[in-house]
């Protein structure tokens, strides 16, 4: 852990700099500078765009130290982030749309888009921002423009072009747990009419969990011999990441242009960092689980009843009761609970987990007389190899395993056209993606101790193929009804297929670190016996559509006031059960596919420019009213996606001046009332619950102020951010709860005059070392225990860039 000056301390010498300053030259907003966005397929200024928005420039980025996607939402109002692997795979959620399902052929109901192409597997959400032009969000439906799974909204990360001047950069970083950095980009002219640019970007870092385990001696009651003496007890969190991006331009002439890139990113991760917690589940007279609480330290009972909260010795997970009062099933209490510096986790590989990207995009412009025509031709390949253990403690029971092999490929064609007082756009857009997935548990034979008598030593994968092809028209226009008032209608059909194929295997053990793999032993119904086939293969095929209408009023021309209608859909799919013990996949027990979800949102909303340009102060509010929303729940060591219905009303704010010279300040907040509705939590117990990661109360600040010194510049900065109590499941259960928490960083910084500057900078993150809980699961039936994933402690980092 960082030994660092209590914040306390810090405090004081902040002031005093700042204070003590003698500003002479004027120190320029980076804040409010002019942002231009493409939320309309067409470049606009932020403020003249009748959605909620929330944009950063490229050098923004850099001088408030945002390096990752987590950083955007922190400071978006509205915007959160879920998903699962602890972490290690990343999905936004906007206003309450969420989805935290981890079978890699589901996608999310918040776009993610690169350069103008879509990602359609949500490992795309997790990737290093480098060289970036600029990264929007979009909150609320946008799928008349941008298309399906824009539900909720979308971010967009835009990629810095080549120009024809010669300029690039090169920036190292060092910091905590050996983090080092290293990224550049180089651009300019090659020849006449192409010019080109070349970015890299390269990242590794130590765990900064650290675990304790012992092969030969782990620490719990357990003998050796039912540990998993192939894991090496590496620490938790420990990364390599490499990325590169080439990019050629070519100028065809005064009215057409073609951009050509072609990207590769590569991470090896330690094992997840999952923590484990005890819980107890508490039973009603049926056993039928309807909630799941904290283990009390001083109790061995495997459970509670729900009616009168009488202990339950046995019988849930075995014969005994817990050998420890407040641990789990098997005797483990993790000593500094969700605190770092202690876990004791026997599956832990620092290089187990990988990821590979491949992307190929071309975009060609070609102004035809009074129109533009685009086209944008996209690849995408991924590659996903990742386990984790199921109960984060030192005893092997389960190991879960995440194989996926996804390749897309999107075309759009789009023309738009303008008069004195219309705006339109429209065009056609086609998507294949293809799956071949594997994801399910691993069983070595020296840990069977909570399993039932005689399970097979093996890999049990559920092998999913899957298509998903889609093909849209879309249109929209906006038209001026009078000097100030706009009306904006729009439009997008779509065909939606996909051929789905699930196979829930057994087969033989290879290694700790392989999976599926080994000889086929046969279709999992078929080895253990279940009246119901493991193997099943269906298509769908859904029409859908996408609307919008809206109004846009101008008072002045610093104000904008607006109100809409908008639709947004996305296609119904499959789950992939992975309950090896088979309780889901008797008759009536499980839902393999799921419907569509439509969300009609209701939004007003309105941006203003004050005090002579100095002071940007948005915000909007909104009912959803959301039809089959797909809920992720999670019961047992398995989940499935269930359609529900459900509504969240909101608000959200956003301030951002520079009240004096060098001064930028920006404040934010978000309030959110989602709820669920009929959730099964547990077998015919219905209630209405809160979504999985969408805290109600969101909270943002930062202060940056620079000083001229001579020709240079110093800053210093401070920002904190507060996210709400939020619930890992949607079941809500009291365990399932995470604690609100707030996160403190400073910076500061210190650049040289001139286009060839330098620019060096110190920061900590998390200053005052909050436990922040970020991701969870519910295994209490299973084990007696929960995982619990907590973020990154206090961490302090040295940067210096050189830009030319």
């Amino acid at each position: 852990m960082s030994h660092l000056p209590s914040p306390k301390s810090l405090l004081p010498i902040a002031i005093a700099t700042i204070i003590s300053a003698s500003p002479t030259t004027l120190a320029q907003s980076i804040l409010l500078e002019e942002v231009m966005v493409t939320a309309q397929k067409r470049e606009q200024n932020m403020q003249d765009v009748g959605i909620s928005i929330t944009a950063y420039t490229g050098e923004q980025l850099e001088e408030l130290g945002f390096t990752k996607s987590s950083d955007i939402a922190r400071f978006t109002p509205g915007v959160h982030v879920g998903g699962n692997l602890a972490g290690q795979n990343l999905q936004f959620t906007i206003r309450g749309v969420a989805q935290n399902d981890f079978n890699d052929q589901t996608e999310s109901p918040v776009a993610v888009y690169i350069d103008d192409t879509y990602v359609a597997m949500a490992q795309g959400q997790r990737f290093a921002m480098y060289d970036l032009d600029r990264v929007e969000v979009l909150k609320g439906p946008q799928g008349t423009l941008f298309g399906r799974n824009a539900t909720g909204g979308l971010v967009h990360f835009v990629s810095r072009r080549p120009t024809e001047e010669l300029d690039g950069f090169m920036k190292a970083e060092y910091g905590d747990y050996d983090r080092i950095k290293l990224e550049g980009a180089v651009g300019g002219p090659i020849t006449d009419g192409i010019s080109g640019r070349l970015s890299g970007y390269y990242h590794e870092q130590d765990g900064y969990l650290d675990n304790s385990y012992d092969p030969a001696n782990p620490q719990s009651f357990l003998p050796s011999e039912l540990a998993l003496s192939q894991g090496t007890g590496d620490d938790f969190g420990g990364e390599e990441n490499s990325a590169v991006r080439a990019q050629l331009l070519f100028d065809l002439g005064d009215t057409a242009s073609l951009w050509l890139s072609a990207n590769w990113a590569d991470s090896t991760l330690a094992t997840s960092p999952y923590q484990s917690e005890a819980t107890a589940p508490v039973l009603d007279a049926q056993g039928r689980q309807r909630n799941a609480i904290f283990q009390p330290k001083d109790s061995t009972a495997q459970g509670f009843a729900f009616e009168t909260g009488a202990p339950i010795e046995t019988g849930i997970f075995g014969p005994f009761p817990r050998p420890i009062p407040g641990s789990d099933a098997t005797g483990y209490i993790d000593r500094d609970g969700n605190g770092l510096d202690y876990t004791e986790g026997d599956f832990s590989f620092d290089d187990l987990n990988t990821m590979e990207t491949v992307g190929l995009s071309a975009k060609f412009d070609w102004q035809i007389g009074d129109m533009d025509f685009v086209s944008i031709t996209d690849y995408k390949d991924f590659e996903k190899f990742m386990g984790m253990d199921v109960d984060s403690a030192p005893m092997n029971q389960l190991s879960v395993w995440f194989d996926a092999n996804v390749d897309q490929f999107s075309q759009e064609f789009r023309l738009s056209g303008s008069t004195d007082t219309l705006h339109w756009v429209g065009g056609l857009y086609y998507l294949d993606v293809n799956y071949d997935n594997n994801i399910g548990f691993k069983v070595l034979d020296n840990g069977q101790f909570l399993l039932p008598p005689g399970t097979l030593p093996a890999d049990y994968p559920a092998h999913v193929e899957q298509e998903t092809e889609n093909i849209s028209v879309f249109g929209q226009f906006d038209m001026d009804l009078s000097d100030k008032l706009t009306l904006t209608m729009g439009l997008r059909v779509m065909q939606e297929d996909k051929d789905y194929f699930y196979d829930l295997q057994v087969r033989g053990l290879t290694s700790a670190k392989d999976y599926a793999n080994g000889p086929l032993f046969g279709t999992f119904s078929d080895v253990v016996g279940l009246p119901v086939s493991t193997k099943f293969k269906d298509d769908t095929s859904d029409s859908l559509w996408t609307g919008k209408i809206q109004l846009d009023y101008r008072p002045s021309d610093d104000v904008l006031l607006y109100a809409g209608i908008n639709r947004g859909v996305k296609a119904g799919g499959f789950n992939a059960p992975i309950d090896f013990g088979g309780a889901q996949l008797t008759p009536g027990g499980y839902s393999y596919d799921y419907d569509e979800e439509i969300l009609l949102s209701y939004e007003v909303g309105f941006k203003s420019t004050m005090m002579n340009g100095m002071m940007r102060l948005n915000g909007s509010l909104y009912y959803y009213d959301y039809q089959d929303y797909q809920g992720f729940v999670f019961a047992g060591v398995s989940g499935n996606v269930v359609n529900y219905d459900s509504t969240v009303v909101g608000g959200e704010i956003e301030l951002i001046t520079s009240p004096i010279d060098g001064l930028d300040i920006i404040l934010a907040g978000s309030y959110i009332d989602a709820e669920v509705e009929d959730v099964e939590v547990a077998p015919g117990i219905f209630e209405n619950t809160e979504p999985s990661y969408v805290p109600p109360l969101q909270l943002s600040g930062l202060v940056r102020y620079a000083w001229p010194m001579g020709d240079a510049e110093m800053a210093v900065q401070a920002d904190a951010s507060y996210s709400d109590n939020a619930f890992y499941t949607l079941r809500n259960y009291d365990s399932h709860e995470m604690d609100d928490y707030t996160l403190v960083n400073a910076r500061i910084s210190y650049a040289t005059g001139g286009d060839n500057n330098w620019e060096f900078a110190a920061f900590v993150n998390n200053l005052t070392d909050e436990e922040n809980e970020v991701m969870g699961f519910d295994i209490s039936l299973f084990c007696g225990c929960s995982e619990i994933a907590v973020g990154e402690p206090r961490w302090w980092g040295l940067s210096a860039r050189k830009n030319f």
